[in-house]
């Protein structure tokens, strides 16, 4: 029988301790690229596939822009997975085709991270629907009485809350978390508004 422990060691401790350094420190650094990126005079839909639309918006990225920007988010992941984005699929074995399409997957992700932070910052109104504060009565105007949402829509509401947070939760999903996500936020804003 293992004894449950009430403190942590000094090693788990200084490894948790290092981790969430590791975090905030690249959170800094993505932080300073984007700021730096706006100032170079690039636009948060230069982050969306080139040809493709994201939330009504068009990409601008041209293919040499795109190539460069995933290099970048390669290089960061390493030697290996640059190496291993370049080789032919079909001259992997089978453990390294799903470490390729998982690095993909992740790269993939990065992408999207990327983009939706370049939007906060060049988007008002995007970063307005983010925002975590109600939205303000204007002054001298009387508030609409609220009216009382039925037991059922409410519990589609949670759902789809609830179904956000497990994607959010996911390690390695097999589908875009951040797509789902935006397709949730609608589905909320339509029942919300009838």
């Amino acid at each position: 029988m293992t004894t449950i422990k009430n403190v942590l060691s000094s090693t788990v401790s200084n490894a948790i301790t290092a981790a969430t350094r590791k975090d905030v420190g690249a959170r800094k650094a993505a932080q300073v690229a984007y700021d730096l990126a706006i100032k170079e005079g690039h636009h948060w839909t230069q982050w969306i596939a080139v040809g493709k639309e994201h939330d009504g918006h068009q990409s601008t990225a041209t293919d040499e822009l795109r190539a460069s920007l995933q290099l970048a988010r390669l290089k960061g992941m390493g030697a290996a997975i640059v190496k291993l984005a370049n080789t032919p699929t079909k001259a992997l074995s089978e453990a390294r085709k799903v470490e390729k399409r998982d690095a993909g997957k992740l790269l993939a992700r990065y992408m999207c991270a990327d983009r939706d932070a370049m939007r906060l910052r060049q988007d008002e109104v995007y970063r307005d629907s983010k925002s975590k504060k109600a939205p303000q009565q204007p002054k001298g105007e009387a508030a609409a009485p609220a009216t009382a949402k039925p037991a059922d829509t409410t519990k589609i509401l949670e759902l789809l809350n609830q179904t956000a947070k497990k994607a959010q939760a996911m390690e390695s999903p097999d589908f875009d978390v951040v797509a789902l996500i935006a397709l949730l936020a609608k589905a909320q804003q339509i029942i919300i508004k009838h």
